[in-house]
């Protein structure tokens, strides 16, 4: 027993130096995440305040974990750009994106301080202001993360090819989960049909009796880790049919992702 825990810890040691070889900036922003979730979980337990039908320490929680997860997928990624992206760039590209990310943890941790929402709050001037805030970090997030996709399309790329595959596939469907985050945003809210907060599932919060555009964006935002993680997978095994198993795969969950924007888009929600 004692020498599986050390071997486990050893092989725990060995993943976050590689993670930080790739890149320092998002890899220490995915630690930190990790390690405020056990924090907001505390303040949830003593904080039971409502925000928008859900506990108002819910979104930080879920924000936390979000991030933690992008920070540590975007620093893996990083690691795999063509040799076109110099060092210099890629430590750009990491603390550019690792500043953005915790400006928007810091913007949403303060609202939930002060018992307000953070996204679509335009209650007030300083809401606003924040909001807008959060607008822009989230544009910059979104060109900078797709410079960092640009490079998975460009030649030089030496990586296993269903790897590879799941890398572009999933790009494609992340980019569709921005467009349902635009959608939300250009309509102030995630629900459609149905009041911002009405009752929901717990924890998520996605709505049971309407629309909710987060569903469609969680999926395909996931597409990221999900297709990669699939080509990984298919690029370890010997069997014959691998590239229509991820030709597949990918299909399947573009259909998912599409068919769970068209139906929040109807107001149709969790329930019918």
């Amino acid at each position: 027993m004692f020498i599986n825990y050390r071997g486990s810890i050893n092989k725990m040691h060995n993943i976050m130096k590689e993670f930080l070889v790739r890149n320092v900036s998002l890899t220490w922003t995915g630690l930190i995440h990790l390690f405020l979730i056990p924090i907001i979980l505390l303040l949830s337990l003593v904080d039971t305040r409502m925000v928008t039908g859900a506990e108002v320490w819910f979104k930080p929680m879920k924000f936390a974990i979000s991030i933690s997860i992008f920070s540590f997928t975007m620093a893996w990624f990083i690691g795999d750009l063509p040799e076109s992206f110099s060092v210099k760039k890629k430590i750009w590209l990491g603390r550019t994106l690792s500043t953005v990310l915790i400006l928007e943890m810091g913007i949403i941790f303060f609202q939930a301080g002060r018992g307000v929402g953070s996204h679509f709050n335009i209650d007030t001037v300083f809401d606003s202001i924040l909001f807008s805030i959060m607008g822009i970090g989230i544009n910059i997030l979104t060109i900078i993360s797709l410079w960092v996709f640009s490079g998975f399309f460009r030649n030089g790329l030496h990586l296993p090819k269903f790897y590879k595959l799941g890398l572009r596939f999933g790009v494609l469907c992340f980019i569709l989960s921005a467009a349902a985050g635009y959608i939300m945003v250009s309509n102030l809210g995630h629900s459609v049909g149905i009041a911002e907060d009405a009752k929901g599932m717990l924890f998520l919060n996605w709505k049971l009796d309407g629309g909710d555009l987060r569903i469609s964006h969680f999926i395909g935002m996931h597409a990221i880790q999900i297709l990669p993680l699939s080509g990984m997978f298919l690029d370890k095994k010997v069997f014959g049919h691998k590239k229509i198993a991820m030709y597949t795969v990918t299909f399947l969950y573009l259909v998912i992702t599409c068919l769970a924007l068209v139906v929040a888009l109807m107001g149709i929600g969790l329930q019918g």
